[in-house]
């Protein structure tokens, strides 16, 4: 389970290290399993690295429209969000307009 949380299931890299030690998994053990599934997660994402850079000169106005687009689906609704409470905040009528004067 070592070896794939280090080379396939990241999110459950830190948990997995803290029951290794609760357990008292033996130390050379839980050492050979982690550098064997870290060597296979580093070798992956050179071999993707190297892959996709020599079709980096062609592929590049693809990836960057692609990452406009992301940022844009990310930023947007937030902007969104943002008018939209900033409006409704001066649309909102003063607690002193709606409540009755004291006498």
């Amino acid at each position: 389970m070592i070896f794939l949380s280090r080379c396939v299931l990241t999110p459950l890299e830190t948990p997995l290290s803290v029951v290794a030690g609760a357990t008292r998994m033996p130390f050379t053990r839980f050492l050979v399993w982690d550098a064997l599934g870290e060597a296979v997660y580093v070798t992956g994402y050179l071999a993707l690295g190297f892959t996709g850079a020599a079709s980096l000169a062609t592929s590049g106005p693809l990836l960057i429209a692609v990452g406009g687009a992301i940022v844009l689906a990310t930023l947007g609704p937030l902007v969104v969000v943002r008018l939209v409470v900033a409006r409704t905040r001066d649309e909102r009528p003063e607690v002193r307009e709606v409540l009755p004067r004291a006498a």
